[in-house]
């Protein structure tokens, strides 16, 4: 067992010959190994310490040095983690001194290497940020449309070709009847890169394209119609509005003057009365409307009080009534779609349906008018019977009339929808021709987009890297600054 353990044989090191050694004599649980330097001291040191497995010597100039080790008891494989051999190699990587005479500081253990895993952390540090600089430079090349490893470089040289008479641009402005060449976007550029390499020749492509385009072309007029109808949301009747127009507001109590400035608001203003209101109180008039003479302070706070006597809050609440009343009776304005094939008839009565329904609109919106400005009256008839009854006609004929106009335009796409066929297949040999000429252009583009989208990614990581290194160097300094305190 291992309190059996007396005495140690060794050879090896300075001992050439096998030489034992009585550690513990008798009951004594205690040894002192004393003697002078070379005597082997360390040698018995790292001879237990190759004995029980715990050797961290490494190859040197003059080989490994194996010891022979033999005692009197075996130490079992579970013992051994039970000794510890505190030499000057366990000193040398366990215990750092700081400081002299009385100040000095022992760290023991892991403080040992705070200020080596610090120093190795900013080395990590400077390392990083020497490869941020070296990939901001490479960004900012990429950045350069004047730098040919940049894809702006590239998408320049290929705009400008795409944009030459009889180029891409100015076939695709023809295919699609506009006046001026299609616009080159970084968009089109990548769809072009993405499409694989036309097998056929250069020629062939030419030939094909040209021809469907002229096929094209004799059938002109023959072009699909886009057309969104309007969903019209104004009211099915005109119940509620007539309802709302005769609601009856209460009349303040008046003296005369305020009887007089209330007519004047109401016969003589181009607005309604809150407007109205509005401008003699924030534009300040320099006169009295009522007997002319020039206004002071004392007359625009008087005017202001007046006004609020005048319009009080149940007039307030009614004209934003009347505000909402009015934006629901609006029609936006109404294309209607040309085209060879329309049909005459469905096209004059989608005009005459909103001539009708405009008309009927503008009389009720000149009613809302009307009632804005004199809040206080009296309302006995709103519409007459003959526009309540045409505003439900003229309203129903509309709604027919668009649905009418949607159907023509269907049926009439419908009957182009081939020619629209050979529209698309002419686009797409475009493409293809245009991406058999610009091969060499389009790899350049692509070859360095990737690079760049490398570099921007390889950036990112560095950046990331540097401070995932910089909170790890704030946490080793905050550790060796606790240990410097507790020393303390």
């Amino acid at each position: 067992m291992f309190e059996n353990f007396k005495r140690i044989t060794i050879k090896g090191g300075c001992f050439e010959q096998a030489s034992t050694l009585e550690l513990f004599k008798d009951k004594y649980c205690l040894s002192i190994v004393y003697g002078r330097n070379g005597s082997g001291k360390t040698t018995i040191a790292k001879a237990i310490r190759q004995y029980v497995g715990k050797d961290t010597e490494s190859q040197t100039e003059d080989g490994y040095i194996s010891y022979s080790v033999s005692t009197d008891a075996n130490i079992i494989d579970d013992k051994k983690e039970s000794v510890f051999i505190f030499d000057e190699e366990f000193v040398r990587e366990n215990i750092r001194m700081k400081g002299r005479g009385l100040e000095t500081i022992v760290m023991i253990g892991e403080q040992v290497n705070l200020d080596t895993l610090i120093t190795q952390k900013i080395e990590q540090r400077n390392a990083i940020e020497k490869k941020i600089a070296e990939d901001t430079i490479r960004k900012e090349n990429f950045e350069n449309k004047n730098n040919i490893s940049s894809p702006s470089y590239f998408f320049s040289q290929i705009r400008s070709k795409l944009r030459e008479d009889g180029g891409w641009a100015d076939i695709d402005r023809k295919i699609k009847g506009n006046s001026i060449k299609s616009s080159v976007t970084e968009d089109l550029v990548k769809r072009l890169v993405s499409m694989p390499e036309p097998k056929e020749a250069e020629a062939v492509l030419l030939q094909r394209l040209n021809s469907d385009l002229a096929l094209f072309t004799q059938t002109q007029d023959a072009q699909i119609i886009t057309w969104n109808p309007i969903s019209l949301n104004i009211p099915e009747d005109l119940d509620n509005i007539t309802a709302l127009l005769r609601k009856k507001i209460e009349k303040p109590e008046l003296s005369e003057r305020e009887y007089r400035l209330l007519n004047f608001l109401q016969e003589y203003s181009d607005y309604h009365l809150q407007e109205t209101s509005r401008q003699l109180t924030e534009e300040r008039w320099p006169f009295c409307p009522l007997c002319l003479r020039e206004n002071n302070e004392q007359v625009y706070v008087h005017i202001g009080d007046t006004l609020k006597h005048i319009l009080n809050k149940e007039s307030e609440v009614y004209n934003d009534e009347l505000d909402k009343a009015m934006a629901l009776f609006v029609i936006d304005e109404i294309t209607i779609p040309v085209f060879p094939k329309l049909n005459e008839k469905e096209k004059t009565a989608l005009q005459l349906a909103i001539e009708q329904l405009n008309k009927d609109i503008k009389i009720i919106r000149n009613r809302i008018e009307q009632r804005k400005r004199d809040i206080y009256g009296i309302v006995t008839e709103v519409f007459s019977a003959e526009l309540i009854l045409n505003y439900s006609a003229h309203l129903a004929n509309f709604k027919k009339a668009m649905s009418d106009m949607e159907n023509c335009v269907t049926t009439f796409n419908r009957s182009v929808h081939d020619r629209e066929k050979l529209k698309n297949k002419i686009i797409q040999e475009n493409a293809q021709l245009t991406r058999k000429q610009l091969t060499a252009l389009l790899g350049g583009y692509s070859k360095a987009s990737k690079a760049y989208e490398s570099c921007l990614k390889t950036l990112s990581l560095h950046i990331t890297d540097k401070g995932r290194i910089e909170n790890e160097i704030k946490e080793l300094k905050a550790q060796a600054e606790n240990t410097d305190i507790a020393l303390d």
